[in-house]
């Protein structure tokens, strides 16, 4: 009795552990397998939106580069040697990309020489209507290959005066770009439209059209172009599989590019996939076989087998994975990958840029380490004072919240160096999170741009000078000092109109070199008596204008007239001539509404009765002078 008992337990037990081993191989390579997709469609759809990132930075950057052309091709009209020169100083090499400058109802001027016409192009009648346009592609005029145009309109006198554009090489361009994306030799990465017409990217574009290249080499697909379609139409992201002409597994994501009606592919192959289903069924084999010949001690074994595939199949995972983010790369500038946990890098591909020596890098990589443990992880009381110039803090701050809002940022700044100074860098910055929307990796590139900002500033700077004196010319003047009056407080202001008496005396007796001579005297006597939050600026001539912002008082302004006249009257003569100016002045305040030609007006009217008054005086404008 008891050994029949014990047969049939013998045989029960025997089944259970067969039935349980079947299960656990079909359900242990189920599991592995999904995991394995899961991890596949998680990295396709981050390497999709990485290349959005990389997309949408260079297009920035590009855009920043247009609009220095933009801010000094009003001025520069008819000066064609410095058109060509600000067209060369912001274009790449001549095969890559060409910018051009079209004034209205004229022949583009090209950087490196040369004219086309572009007046019938979509692009230039979009940009010539106000608006700011990508297009892609269009067949370039110079070499016939596909081009992708950036356009934007610059203006003068508040009306549109013309267009400049820059037009990028397709497949110079696509290669660039998409170069330290396609990670293995069966990725395909692309950027197409919504129609499925393909901008770059596709291998070396064999083909023409996505749905095109879905149709000619899917036999089967998890998704039908119709949902597909359904899918972009709505502009979402999403992921799936098909089974292509040679029986192999391909998985696919797709996400808006946000730039037009653009959309980016990811495509890799489940060939490495499939080896690795192979590999846990024979594992799963020999677990049964396992099960058989020791009975008392299957469950150990199961436990103890499952525990390890697993932990070795993670860990295999996580360092192809690794690997695959090691060989990521961007155009330039330095790639990296910051653990906020551990705060250090994981990954530091390629070079900052610009920046001399090992040394240089290593200062860099210190500082960006230091502010992102400091201000992104706050593990410590560091302030972003420690890492930028103090001007920069506003916009800092800003990007660190888009960053923390949208995951994605793109600022550029003055870093803090080792030595002392600043120096200007370019930084993307894209963000992971975990499960509780905390951030935990931060992957961005570092640009040094320290030379383009100085080159900038320095033509800036000419542009807004008065070429003599220094001081802001007109224009600029007239600039700052609308800005000033249109921010809405009750601040109080006071505008002086000051004009040297009996200038053309000067001219006619003495020479144009000494009137210039005492033009730089009257502008260094007013930057000494004003204070260095006051506007100062040469109207024309021997006009000169200031605004001194938010004053406490009256009566200090009047005494600062005062004391400008004094100057003069007490002054000696210089060569038999008597140098004075006369003043016409104004108050107001932000909230009046007032404009710069309101306050000009009024205080050429004060100045008018100054002269009137015997000259070397100041007269306030009251209504009286209307």
């Amino acid at each position: 009795m008891w050994g029949k008992l014990h047969r049939e337990l013998i045989v029960i037990t025997i089944i259970s552990v067969l039935i349980m081993a079947v299960a656990f191989a079909f359900n242990f390579s189920a599991s592995q397998k999904e995991i394995l997709e899961r991890q596949t469609y998680d990295y396709l759809l981050e390497a999709t939106n990485y290349t959005k990132v990389v997309l949408h930075t260079e297009i920035k950057r590009q855009n920043d580069l247009l609009d220095i052309i933009v801010k000094n091709a009003p001025q520069y009209e008819g000066q064609y040697d410095k058109l060509e020169g600000l067209l060369n100083s912001v274009s790449n090499t001549g095969h890559f990309s060409r910018v051009g400058l079209t004034y209205r109802g004229e022949k583009t001027l090209l950087c490196y020489g040369g004219e086309v016409d572009i007046r019938e192009r979509s692009y230039y009648k979009k940009a010539l209507a106000g608006e700011t346009v990508i297009e892609a592609p269009v067949i370039s005029m110079i070499s016939g290959k596909k081009v992708v145009v950036l356009a934007k309109p610059f203006y003068k006198d508040g009306a549109i005066a013309g267009v400049v554009h820059e037009a990028y090489d397709l497949d110079a361009a696509g290669q660039t770009l998409l170069a330290g994306l396609n990670m293995k030799e069966d990725r395909i990465t692309m950027i197409a439209k919504v129609n499925g017409d393909v901008i770059m990217g596709i291998r070396n574009g064999k083909y023409d059209n996505f749905y095109s290249f879905l149709k000619e080499n899917a036999i089967g697909c998890s998704m039908t172009s119709q949902q597909l379609q359904k899918a972009i139409d709505n502009k979402e992201s999403g992921a799936f599989y098909y089974t292509d002409i040679n029986g192999e597994t391909q998985y696919v994501a797709f996400a808006p590019a946000e730039v037009n009606d653009w959309y980016t592919f990811q495509i890799v192959s489940g060939t490495s996939l499939l080896a690795d289903q192979q590999m846990l069924n024979k594992i799963a084999r020999d677990t049964m076989g396992k099960y058989f010949l020791l009975i008392c001690l299957c469950f150990i074994v199961i436990i103890y087998i499952w525990r390890q595939i697993e932990k070795d199949r993670l860990k295999q995972i996580n360092a192809e994975i690794e690997g695959l983010r090691l060989t990521a790369g961007l155009m330039e500038g330095c790639m990296f990958e910051f653990d906020l946990k551990t705060c250090k890098f994981l990954v530091v591909k390629n070079s900052v840029g610009n920046a001399s020596g090992n040394n240089s890098e290593k200062q860099v990589l210190e500082q960006l380490s230091g502010f992102m443990t400091a201000v992104i992880a706050k593990k410590n009381g560091g302030s972003l004072k420690n890492y930028f110039h103090e001007e920069d803090l506003p916009a800092v701050q800003k990007a660190l919240v888009e960053l923390k809002r949208a995951g994605r940022t793109v600022f550029q700044g003055r870093l803090y160096t080792n030595a002392g100074d600043y120096h200007w860098y370019r930084f993307y910055m894209a963000v992971v999170f975990d499960d509780k929307r905390q951030i935990k990796r931060v992957l961005g590139n570092v640009l040094d741009i320290n030379d383009t900002q100085n080159k900038f500033a320095r033509m800036q700077h000419k542009a807004e000078r008065d070429g003599l004196t220094g001081v802001y010319n007109r224009t600029v003047f007239e600039k700052y000092v609308n800005e000033v009056l249109a921010d809405g407080t009750q601040q109080q202001h006071a505008f002086f109109l000051l004009d040297i008496d009996d200038f053309k005396n000067v001219n006619d007796s003495k020479g144009h070199a000494f009137g210039d001579a005492v033009l730089c005297e009257v502008t260094a006597n007013l930057e000494r008596s004003f204070r260095s939050s006051d506007l100062l600026g040469r109207i024309g001539g021997d006009e000169f204008a200031v605004l001194m912002c938010d004053i406490s008082s009256k009566e200090n302004a009047l005494a600062k007239a005062e004391q400008i006249c004094s100057l003069y009257s007490k002054g000696d003569t210089q060569e038999g001539l008597k140098i004075s100016c006369s003043i016409g002045i104004v108050f107001c305040d932000s909230a009046a509404g007032s404009t710069f030609d309101d306050l000009y007006q009024q205080a050429d009217k004060a100045l008018y009765k100054a002269k009137e008054k015997g000259k070397n005086v100041f007269i306030v404008f009251d209504d009286t002078m209307l």
